[in-house]
């Protein structure tokens, strides 16, 4: 199967599209170079697995919180959550926060078991 057959997608607002999921299921093949500029996650994950930065949080959806943690030097955004509040110039601005992280050595082998995608 494809690399794309292997993936599985998770649940993605109508605004936004991720560049690339992240398969939930072990790759077999662990030869294979596996690439993720972001990786987002809702989840936590252990903490062996990375070295917190900082926290990280933008007016947009999750490409913008992927960009700004590159900014940052990160090469995840972990606990990442969503919500909706108040705005100067409009109604409602959606605004999304998580703790941006550069993966340990066990990390980078982890990310491809992980819940969560890239961008």
């Amino acid at each position: 199967a494809t690399e794309v057959d292997r993936m599985e997608a998770l649940p993605v607002s109508q605004t936004e599209t991720p560049d690339q999921t992240i398969p939930t299921n072990p790759i077999t093949n662990t030869t294979d170079n596996f690439s993720c500029r972001t990786f987002i996650t809702e989840k936590n994950v252990d903490a062996t697995y990375y070295t917190p930065l900082e926290d990280v949080e933008v007016r947009g959806t999750y490409g913008e919180l992927a960009e700004e943690a590159r900014e940052k030097g990160a090469d995840a955004v972990i606990g990442v959550r969503v919500w909706e509040a108040v705005s100067f110039w409009s109604w409602t601005s959606t605004y999304t926060s998580g703790l941006a992280i550069k993966w340990t050595d066990a990390g980078r082998q982890a990310v491809r078991n992980l819940d969560g995608r890239c961008y």
